[in-house]
């Protein structure tokens, strides 16, 4: 995945979330640990311990940056082992809206529903799994960005994946199951009714009040 400058890395390791921080990306990558900072350069790969018990948890390898622009972050594989589960990425959030409550990420009368799997301290890129089983037009749109639409029918599956968020558009609620996947967790959405157009915000919100990331699914009008 490409990482940018301030980006968080997520390591769920025996039960404990262990903190990366990316703190170069060019001319060399270098990653922010609780043992210090680690620097990998274009090509290498280097074998991390983060618990501090011995062994290695994760391997981090350097597929492609750019030695004179740094803002165009880098391209990283993290390799795991089998004891340890995924990496969770999670972007600058300074993108993420943030509200008073909750209540307030809809207009007048929208439905708001949390995810409550998906709530905590930290944003963190998300994965959308569309199982269709029947005909619908559906339409997403990835980060406020990139409409695509077609045509689903019977047996067919989507997977996209935002930082922030998506936007899906049903011609036909009850003919797609939507499961969200991200930071090794995973909830799947209501089903609509047959027949029903539903338009929804699937996206990170700051929650100031309750001082947590929550991902909120919005309906909209």
């Amino acid at each position: 995945q490409r990482v940018y400058m301030e980006d968080i890395i997520l390591v769920p390791i025996g039960g404990e979330l262990y903190r990366l921080e990316v703190t170069a990306t060019g001319p060399s990558f270098a990653l922010q640990t609780v043992h210090g900072t680690q620097v990998v350069d274009l090509g290498e790969e280097i074998v991390l311990d983060i618990d501090g018990l011995g062994g290695s948890d994760i391997t981090v390898y350097v597929m492609e940056l750019s030695k004179t622009d740094p803002s165009r972050g880098a391209e990283v594989r993290i390799s795991f082992t089998a004891e340890t589960p995924p990496p969770a990425v999670v972007q600058n959030t300074q993108d993420i809206p943030v509200v008073d409550s909750v209540s307030d990420t809809g207009s007048a009368g929208a439905k708001v529903t949390v995810i409550r799997e998906f709530e905590g301290g930290y944003a963190f890129p998300i994965t959308l799994n569309a199982a269709f089983r029947g005909s619908c037009l559906f339409r997403y749109e990835v980060d406020k960005k990139n409409r695509v639409e077609d045509y689903y029918e019977n047996g067919d599956t989507l997977v996209v994946q935002a930082n922030n968020g998506f936007r899906i558009w049903s011609s036909n609620a009850n003919a797609v199951k939507i499961q969200i996947i991200g930071g090794s967790r995973s909830a799947e959405l209501e089903i609509g009714r047959p027949g029903q157009v539903l338009v929804q915000d699937i996206s990170w919100v700051r929650d100031r009040e309750a001082d947590k990331y929550k991902l909120v699914v919005t309906e909209v009008d």
